[in-house]
């Protein structure tokens, strides 16, 4: 399985899970914490609507289109960051807030790892 593949499966895997857990907090009556799992789907969505442009671009650059994706990551990362810091904001206060703020943007830094890994190691190195 190609790795452009194989990193669309997972990102539906990911949306999908993550919006179940949405979807049990809603059922819960925790409409707040339901939203704080919309930040976390951001990164997912983005790879799933980029990879076609990166297909078309890559026909031109390989270099282009790997320093677009790259680039397209790490606005995700900021715009992810901004997302999970402002609606923790709004969670009670006290340790969940914090605990939410920092796996929050722990776990969209690990996912964007995991795409670069993709990205950059398997075509240069053909390592991981």
């Amino acid at each position: 399985m190609a790795p452009d593949t194989e990193n669309l499966i997972e990102c539906w895997i990911i949306i999908i899970i993550l919006g179940i857990a949405a979807y049990m907090f809603i059922r819960s009556h925790k409409k707040i914490w339901a939203g704080s799992v919309f930040p976390l789907m951001l990164v997912p969505f983005i790879n799933i609507l980029y990879s076609p442009i990166n297909r078309k671009i890559m026909e031109h650059s390989r270099a282009d289109a790997y320093c677009s994706r790259i680039i397209i990551y790490m606005i995700a990362l900021a715009v992810v960051s901004v997302w999970v810091v402002a609606w923790g904001r709004k969670l009670p206060v006290g340790k969940s807030r914090y605990a939410y703020i920092i796996v929050g943007i722990s776990f969209t830094l690990i996912l964007i790892l995991l795409f670069l890994r993709n990205l950059v190691f398997r075509p240069y190195f053909g390592i991981l």
